[in-house]
């Protein structure tokens, strides 16, 4: 009986020391939990994170990048197609003319000979603000009013031999053109019926290096050009054309 009875004792006080084991792990694992959390991220942890963030920039940039670009292309080529419709307002209030083919109006000499552009735009002020004269994509920025405005505020050169019959002639486009592989200068410059017109690289710039520019015709019509062997705006069939360039 005493036997047993040691048994017993023996086994209830492996049980108990057992059970105090298990107690004193749980508060260990407890405490090491807490400390875990209130430490934070390990370094490893920060690095992966920093990582996944730094790969995930590198994706969203570009693509940020091309719909800006996409964007104030399309703001450029709404600009010209509000400045189209300004000389059209113009022409239907002055016997179909141009301002650059009605200079006796403004007292000004023909347009042709002049260069003067700010002079030019001043006539079209009733229907034109002169912030569509700015290109979105251009360092210049946009005159406070057209009492102000100079060629550093104009972003569209204008063509003189633009009529509102002429609706394949070329009106106004971006001003950082090149004629047949010559670059322009401020002022008169003459655009023949064979030339071609391109761009540099001052304003609009899309698609892995492409350069590109936009083109308003005298009909209303507004596009957007891509500088490269096939899609080059030819003057072919156009009348002879004088561009006054700001």
């Amino acid at each position: 009986m005493r036997t047993d009875t040691c048994q017993l004792e023996d086994l209830w006080g492996s049980e108990s020391h057992t059970r105090s084991r298990v107690r004193a792990m749980i508060k260990h694992i407890h405490r090491s939990s807490n400390r875990h959390y209130h430490q934070g991220l390990t370094l490893v942890e920060v690095l992966v994170v920093l990582s996944i963030i730094s790969i995930l920039i590198m994706m969203l940039l570009p693509m940020n990048h091309r719909h800006q670009q996409l964007a104030s292309t399309q703001a450029c080529l709404n600009n010209l197609r509000q400045i189209g419709v300004a000389f059209r307002i113009y022409a239907g209030d002055n016997s179909d003319r141009y301002p650059m083919n009605n200079y006796t109006k403004h007292h000004l000499t023909n347009s042709s000979e002049s260069g003067d552009l700010p002079a030019l735009y001043r006539s079209l002020d009733i229907n034109l603000s002169p912030q569509l004269l700015i290109c979105p994509s251009d360092l210049r920025r946009s005159a406070d009013s057209f009492l102000s405005l100079n060629n550093s505020n104009i972003s569209y050169f204008v063509g003189t031999g633009a009529s509102p019959g002429a609706s394949t002639c070329i009106l106004a486009g971006d001003r950082n053109i090149v004629i047949s592989e010559v670059p322009v200068t401020p002022g008169i410059n003459h655009l023949l019926a064979n030339d071609t017109l391109t761009w540099i690289k001052s304003m609009h710039f899309k698609d892995l290096g492409k350069l590109c520019g936009n083109v308003l015709f005298a009909n209303g019509a507004a596009f957007m050009y891509k500088t490269n062997a096939d899609a080059t705006v030819q003057s072919q069939k156009v009348l002879t054309n004088d561009l006054i360039v700001p």
